[in-house]
């Protein structure tokens, strides 16, 4: 059985996608199955003893939109430049990023209560389908 060797640059990779599990506060069998890879295969990408496969970037991608950037390189952009973005753009788009802003918030509310908001939220989904905001 061949060994295999752990490099520094596997591993920076393996604790990126640690913290990015630990931030999501899902246990490891957690985030396993939410990338739709099994436990032992998490565990083995975790621990740097495999790499990291394009399949469970590209679940990363679909489930918590996270870059592969960010677990391959560590590149990721941070607050500041992203709210420069904001800024910048013209007022239409600042409206639809505030309407799809609105829009993830009250689904997240509904999600987690019993309240009826049902009505707000198709009045943002107007709201993200017009053209003439």
């Amino acid at each position: 059985m061949a060994v295999r060797k752990i490099t520094s640059e596997k591993m920076e990779k393996a604790l990126r996608l640690k913290a990015v599990r630990e931030a999501l506060n899902y246990t490891q069998e957690e985030f396993a199955n939410k990338i739709n890879i099994s436990l032992s295969a998490y565990k083995k990408i975790e621990s740097a003893e495999n790499n990291i496969s394009v399949n469970v970037l590209n679940n990363l991608k679909k489930e918590f939109h996270i870059s592969a950037d960010l677990i391959l390189f560590g590149d990721f952009k941070d607050l500041n430049d992203a709210w420069y973005g904001v800024q910048n753009c013209s007022e239409e788009d600042k409206m639809i990023i505030y309407s799809r802003l609105m829009h993830y918030f009250l689904r997240k509310k509904s999600d987690n209560q019993d309240g009826d908001i049902e009505e707000t939220i198709e009045l943002t989904n107007k709201i993200l389908d017009t053209k003439d905001i």
